[in-house]
């Protein structure tokens, strides 16, 4: 058990503390509301320290020259001493209180009290004050000291009698004690009881407070210290300490105590604190004793007696007080609280570490609200008060006269006609409705007891009606809980007669009183002890009917049960008693059917199948260690480089598997993945196409992390990010792979629509910018060539805009902020690039940026090449077979083609050596033959003719939609050709278009069909 430092407070405590009340003097870090708060609070405490500083100070020097100021004996004797007005005096000071201090004091004076100090003294003791009044009664007891120097003695004697505590016997008034302690207190710091006479009186009741063993007296500890500990153990509040500490303040200490004698009181109460916190450690590891036993009597008899589960709360209870007081004392105290043993709180009942939340309890979500959303009948009866006070004001004298039999004879036949038409209800609405009518119309006692008797004789073969019923109860049950009362107490009867019966006979009527036992345990009217009671005594004779009892009772309340906190582990007690009873007993196999199904509708079967985990061979082994532990120490970079040299890359396992752990970056320590990099390029020497692989694999990943977008997989992403900068870094990619990947973290799945959502990147998901940024940090020094550097700045122009993106979204709040760090990250890397880029500073600033950017670009592009500009347009998909038909005319070469071939191969021919003369004549016959085979297989003509380039213009303007081609002469002569919408050439042409496309679509299908079950085959 730890001890807590007492002369010192640790760094720990102090960093702990600061971090609760830091006051940072920045706005930004700190808000002004809460600086202004803290220093007023640490303001207003010094003002009233120091004020009643002073007020001790100056009755302490009144006392002290009181002996020279006081009136003497001629003067005092001129006063009144008459029995009556000092009597009413003494009185008046037995109800002392702050309003009456001035009467009480004039009063003072104008008497002679010289006879009747022992019963003011006696009356200022007994008077029930309070601590505010503490002030007002040491300046009456000053005038009075100050007037009879005979008043000191008594009062002495009075707090003896008061203050005397034996340490082996209770506080009998711990309330009053707590005020006299402090009360004594101010009168020794006010002088007006003398230091050599008040101080050991002090003492030794502190003492005897302190040697309380089981720590009763904790409250008047603390009662003291928080009024008096300033004065007589320079005792400073830890929160005070730090903010005094936080606005370089003072506190005044107090002088009216010598240092020593503080020293005295102060260790006083170090050694309470450090008692308190060994009797605290050492309740919480009895308590946590005496639970581990509860359960360990549970599990073995399946129910905990009453007496054991309330003295775990009484020790409970106990302990979290004594944990409050050991708190406030620390705080008081300025020390740290010791690290207490955990202490396990769970309930008795819920056993080690047992998951009770119980979340297949209700098959359905109908179910669930069927069972705990019940109408709320305080509105309902809210309106029957009013309607009886209506009634009880229509009321006179002539209406008493009249006769009452035909009202009450409706009223009973209308109480029959609802019990007889109560088993029609069916549905859930109708048995509400039927509840509230009852309560409304037949709430009487009479009419309760019938109602028990109705719902009591439910037919058995009704058992549809027993959820229903129980409902019914249920909903009465918080206004009218006798209706409910009754009825358990007659199933209770009715299920033990049952069991003490022992006949073989009425089955369904013993499965419907427990069936209805089970629905009422649902709703929670009957007692779960109950139940659990007639499970025990089901099991003990586990036969016949018993088992029949025994299933239908935990197949209705059986999950309720086993959910709840307070009978999960006798549940579990007895279900398992049920498996051994059926595993012993020579069953008929419908009685083990039953049991099955019963314990399986509680505890469904677990259908996970556990994969057993692969199991590496030796090789594979060795070079996840030589990648994953040997590479972090940079002295055996070359051992690992050479370790993979040496491998079987002929082998198609083993190059697989070092290929994926040259892959997987993430596992290696961020450090070292630089290193990692290194090792991959240095292979490259050796094998190439590994180190493509390894390319590749980094690039889906980085890939797989943007179409998941998993939190789990955040490190994992930033990892690969940073290998694919590193790898760049060595020259294993181009500018152009850096380059796609940075737009593909800018563009893919990304809604420019706020109001749209996806969960492929959300708008308060930021990760892509961490990426991106740690992608241009790590690879910006190569990047930063002429060549590159104006792609990068039109990629900071587009980065921006989805940067603002990201920070405009509405779900940015004051509690939410958008990082700031992001800020600073992306302004230094933007500037990095373009010195003279413009910060945008808004989304519009930036969205007019990127379209700047794209009309600048869509000029060049048109400018220099014209034939692009429909590429740049909006493209109107066409059909499959058009699209089909457009790349096999590409694709097919004419005769004069083919002939201009021939002669640019033979031109080349000449110039190569002679040694390739046989291969060029092989090539050359393959090309003849294709091309009598393209002559064979001409294609077909085509009904659409791409138009010139003259025309085109004309289409993306959308005036005509046809162009008529015709032949003059020579000469191909293009007329436009307007037709209607409805003309009938339009359907024609699009029903020919779907007939075509159809087609394609089938023999698609039916090419892919094979492809799979050739795969599959294979």
């Amino acid at each position: 058990m730890l001890q807590p430092a007492i002369e010192n407070t640790s760094t720990n405590e102090a960093t702990n503390l600061e971090e609760e009340i830091e006051i940072d003097e920045e706005e930004e870090d700190f808000g002004q509301y809460e600086y202004s708060h803290l220093k007023e609070e640490l303001v207003t405490y010094i003002q009233e320290s120091e004020q009643s500083l002073n007020a001790k100070s100056v009755l302490l020097e009144r006392n002290n020259n009181a002996a020279s100021n006081r009136p003497d004996a001629a003067e005092i004797a001129k006063r009144d001493s008459s029995i009556k007005k000092n009597s009413s005096f003494i009185k008046k000071m037995r109800n002392l209180g702050a309003p009456q201090i001035d009467l009480l004091v004039a009063e003072c004076h104008s008497l002679n009290l010289s006879k009747y100090l022992s019963e003011a003294a006696s009356a200022i003791v007994e008077a029930k004050i309070k601590f505010t009044d503490i002030p007002s009664a040491v300046l009456l007891c000053t005038e009075i000291n100050c007037t009879y120097p005979e008043f000191a003695r008594p009062l002495q004697d009075e707090f003896i009698k008061v203050l005397a505590v034996n340490k082996d016997e209770p506080v009998a008034n711990a309330n009053r004690l707590r005020v006299e302690l402090c009360f004594y207190a101010e009168l020794s710091l006010c002088g007006i009881i003398p230091a050599r006479l008040s101080l050991p009186v002090l003492g030794t009741t502190l003492t005897a407070l302190s040697q309380d063993k089981t720590f009763n007296t904790l409250s008047l500890i603390l009662s003291f210290c928080k009024h008096c500990g300033p004065d007589f153990a320079g005792l400073v509040p830890r929160r005070i300490r730090l903010l005094c500490e936080q606005f370089s303040m003072t506190l005044k200490k107090t002088t009216l105590l010598g240092a020593s004698k503080q020293e005295s009181v102060r260790n006083l109460l170090h050694d309470y604190y450090l008692s308190l916190c060994r009797h605290l450690c050492s309740e919480q590891v009895r308590l946590s004793a005496y639970e581990k036993q509860s359960r360990q009597i549970l599990m073995a008899k399946g129910e905990l007696r009453n007496d054991r589960v309330s003295t775990a709360e009484v020790m409970r209870t106990e302990i979290q007080t004594l944990l409050s007081g050991a708190v406030t004392l620390a705080e008081l105290l300025d020390v740290e609280l010791p690290e207490l043993p955990d202490a396990d709180f769970q309930d008795l009942q819920l056993g080690d570490g047992e998951d009770c939340s119980g979340g297949h309890v209700w098959e359905d979500e109908m179910t669930r609200m069927f069972y705990t959303q019940l109408p709320d009948i305080k509105e309902y009866l809210a309106q029957l008060n009013k309607q009886e006070e209506e009634k009880e004001k229509s009321t006179t004298e002539s209406d008493s006269l009249k006769p009452e039999d035909s009202d009450s004879t409706s009223k009973k036949s209308g109480l029959e006609t609802f019990l007889k038409l109560l088993p029609n209800c069916s549905n859930r609405e109708m048995i509400d409705n039927a509840a509230l009518e009852f309560l409304v119309y037949f709430n009487s006692k009479i009419g309760r007891k019938k109602l028990s008797i109705t719902l009591f004789t439910v037919p058995r073969t009704r058992l549809e009606l027993l959820p229903l019923y129980a409902r019914f109860v249920a909903i009465l049950n918080p206004v009218v809980p006798e209706v409910g009362t009754n009825l358990c107490q007659q199933l209770k009867s009715e299920t033990l007669r049952h069991i003490n019966k022992k006949d073989q006979v009425n089955i369904e009527s013993k499965k419907k009183t427990v069936k209805f036992v089970g629905e009422l345990v649902n709703f929670g009217v009957y007692a779960k002890k109950e139940v659990l009671r007639v499970l025990k005594l089901l099991l003990y004779d586990f036969t016949h009917h018993n088992i029949e009892m025994v299933c239908s009772l935990l197949e209705t309340c059986g999950c309720v049960l086993y959910a709840a906190s307070d009978t999960h582990l006798s549940t579990k007690y007895y279900l398992e008693q049920m498996m051994r009873l059926k595993t012993m007993m020579a069953l008929d196999s419908r009685y083990v059917t039953l049991i099955e199904n019963a314990y399986y509708h509680i505890l469904p079967p677990e259908n996970t199948v556990i994969q057993p985990p692969v199991q590496l061979t030796p090789l594979q082994l060795f070079i996840s260690k030589m990648i994953y532990n040997d590479l972090m120490e940079p002295s055996l970079e070359m051992k690992v480089l050479n370790g993979l040299r040496c491998l079987d890359w002929d082998s198609k396992e083993t190059a697989a598997y070092a290929v994926l752990c040259l892959t997987r970056a993430f596992n290696v320590s961020y450090s070292r993945i630089q290193a990692l990099a290194r090792v991959v390029s240095k292979l490259t020497d050796y094998q190439e196409e590994a180190v493509c692989c390894v390319v590749d694999g980094v690039l889906e990943d980085i890939r797989l992390g943007m179409e998941v977008n998993k939190a789990l997989m955040n490190q994992r992403r930033v990892a690969m990010i940073k290998y694919l900068g590193e790898l760049y870094n060595y020259r294993l990619l181009d500018t152009s792979d850096i380059l796609r990947v940075l737009y593909s973290l800018l563009s893919f799945e990304v809604v420019v629509n706020q109001a749209q959502v996806f969960s492929v990147d959300p708008p308060t998901s930021v990760i892509r910018l961490h990426l991106i940024l740690l992608l241009l940090n790590t690879c910006l020094f190569p990047l930063s060539n002429p060549d590159t550097l104006k792609k990068l700045k039109y990629f900071c122009t587009y980065f921006q805009h989805y940067y603002w993106m990201k920070r405009s979204s509405p779900l940015w709040s004051e509690d939410r902020p958008f990082p700031k760090d992001l800020v600073y990250r992306f302004e230094d890397v933007v500037l990095y690039i373009s010195s003279d880029f413009t910060l945008a500073k808004s989304l519009e600033e930036a969205s007019d940026s990127v379209a700047n950017i794209n009309m600048k670009l869509f000029s060049e592009v048109a400018q220099n090449n014209p034939d692009c500009v429909k590429m740049l347009q909006t493209v109107i998909e066409e059909n499959e077979s058009s699209t089909d038909t457009s790349e096999e005319e590409n694709e097919d070469m004419n005769s004069e083609d083919m002939a201009k071939l021939k002669s640019d191969q033979r031109s080349t021919q000449k110039k190569k050596d002679e040694s390739d003369d046989e291969f060029q004549q092989e090539l050359n016959q393959i090309i003849s033959e294709s091309l009598k085979t393209s002559d064979i297989n001409k294609p077909k003509t085509k009904t659409e003719i791409p138009l010139p380039l003259g025309y085109k213009k004309v289409i993306a303007d959308g005036e005509p939609q046809f162009v008529l081609l015709s032949k003059k002469g020579n000469k191909q002569v293009y007329k436009p050709l307007k037709l209607p919408p409805d003309h009938e050439f339009f359907a024609g042409l699009k029903s020919g278009e779907e007939a075509i496309r159809k087609e394609n679509a089938k023999y698609k299908r039916l090419t892919l069909d094979i492809n799979e079950r050739l795969q599959d085959d294979i």
